[in-house]
């Protein structure tokens, strides 16, 4: 019998052969959430994580209620594809056995209503499961990228018909887990099977092609940072005795700021060597000795001159590539009166000037404090791409994120890392800018 591990390497090599690579969580082998069960897939399960940002670490390692992995795949808005687990995972359950009889048979075609549970029957065992990040209906490059793992999964295994089922479909608990129509994504799988499984004819043979010099300058690496100081708790430089501070964000060559007063934006310039441009608390620093920046670029909200946002534009000295890096500050939720309605309709007003603010620009950075569910389904419908996850921040509100725009690309995934400087976080990530295409 083939392993897990095998037919993982074999469904995601067919993934690379049609375009689609994965990112392997380090440990994926041998991880596996049961000590008295093995994993011998029958079917895929899908869901949809109930979250609008679930972070790679909560699939990977569970939560206090439930030990991890949840999943064998997650995959997350960013479009990327993350191979959690070969071994068993936590994911689906108690629920009834009778569609799953028939979803490993490949009988289930239109979607089906699922039976009632006894208590002691779960798919866990018996199916790979998938974990596609967001609320309800999957963002469309998550269905996509899930209809893709799934036809990958059923070559591997040579299963001819649609094995998959929903969590909605095994259990009355989880109703709406996806909210996509499961009869048109059994559909899509069997569609996406037949067209890579087709014999592949030979090209026709043709010339060599000239060959083409080597570029001169390759795509500009960078860190970029997203930083909230919280000025009110800031005293003498005390973010210096935070080593992992220090030897991460400061290390940065973009950093957007916020809550920044004067003196701590010089103690910042003057400590790390970085060229700074205030608008108010909100600040962007970059490292001279790898950009050339101009225009510098204010935007203002007008309420108690605190909040807003500044932009900068920023040219490579590697390659020549260009983008604007922005830093946002929108305005807490005491600093306007009001109803909550009231409150995040000024929110999402401000959002949307910063959009308007950065529309003139292909390729932008922005980042900042700003409360994500006002800003993040407005960025995202503005052709914007979450880096890092939203941040928990005073509690349970989600304040700090980063997104990005055109041909900025994340090299390696969004982190985050606590300060003592601060009860925000700091949020991480690798960026690259592509150089700029000759024209003639």
């Amino acid at each position: 019998m083939t392993s897990n591990v095998q037919i993982l390497k074999d469904a995601m090599k067919i993934l690379a052969d049609h375009g689609t690579e994965v990112k392997w969580v380090s440990g994926w082998e041998t991880r596996d959430g049961s000590q008295r069960n093995n994993l011998v897939p029958e079917a895929v399960v899908v869901h949809h994580t109930g979250d609008p940002s679930t972070p790679l670490n909560i699939i990977r390692d569970g939560k206090p209620s439930l030990v991890g992995p949840l999943a064998n795949f997650l995959v997350g808005q960013s479009g990327n594809i993350y191979v959690v687990a070969a071994g068993y995972s936590n994911n689906a359950g108690y629920g009834g056995s009778a569609n799953f009889t028939k979803a490993k048979a490949g009988k289930l075609t239109s979607e089906v209503k699922p039976p009632a549970s006894d208590g002691t029957w779960s798919a866990n065992g018996h199916a790979w499961s998938i974990e596609g990040d967001g609320v309800a209906n999957w963002p469309a490059i998550v269905r996509q990228h899930t209809i893709e793992v799934c036809a990958a999964l059923h070559i591997a295994q040579g299963w001819k018909e649609a094995r998959v089922i929903a969590h909605k479909e095994l259990t009355r608990r989880k109703p709406g887990d996806p909210g996509d129509d499961m009869g048109k994504v059994r559909e899509d799988v069997l569609k996406l099977i037949a067209a890579w499984s087709a014999p592949v004819p030979d090209p026709e043979p043709t010339p060599d092609p000239e060959p083409t010099p080597p570029p001169d300058v390759a795509d500009d690496v960078f860190r970029a940072a997203s930083f909230n100081i919280e000025n009110q708790r800031f005293g003498g430089g005390a973010y210096s005795a935070d080593a992992k501070f220090a030897k991460t964000v400061l290390k940065a060559s973009v950093l957007l700021g916020q809550e920044f007063s004067s003196s701590a934006g010089d103690l910042f310039n003057s400590e790390m060597g970085y060229m700074v441009w205030p608008h108010n608390y909100v600040r962007v620093f970059w490292s001279p000795s790898k950009y050339d920046h101009g225009p510098n670029m204010p935007l203002s909200f007008n309420d108690k001159g605190v909040n807003g946002a500044v932009a900068v534009k920023l040219t490579s000295k590697d390659n020549g590539g260009t983008f604007v890096a922005c830093s946002v500050h929108i305005r807490p939720g005491d600093a306007i009166s009001g109803t909550a309605a009231q409150k995040l309709k000024g929110k999402t007003n401000d959002v949307h000037a910063v959009i308007d603010f950065l529309a003139e620009f292909p390729d932008v950075l922005v980042g900042g404090d700003w409360n994500t569910a006002a800003a993040r389904p407005l960025m995202l419908a503005a052709g914007y791409r979450p880096v890092t996850p939203d941040v928990p921040t005073h509690g349970k509100d989600k304040l700090d994120a980063m997104y990005v725009k055109g041909n900025i690309e994340v090299r390696s995934d969004g982190s985050v890392i606590a300060t003592s400087s601060s009860d925000h976080k700091a949020l991480l990530a690798n960026l690259t800018i592509p150089a700029p295409v000759p024209t003639n």
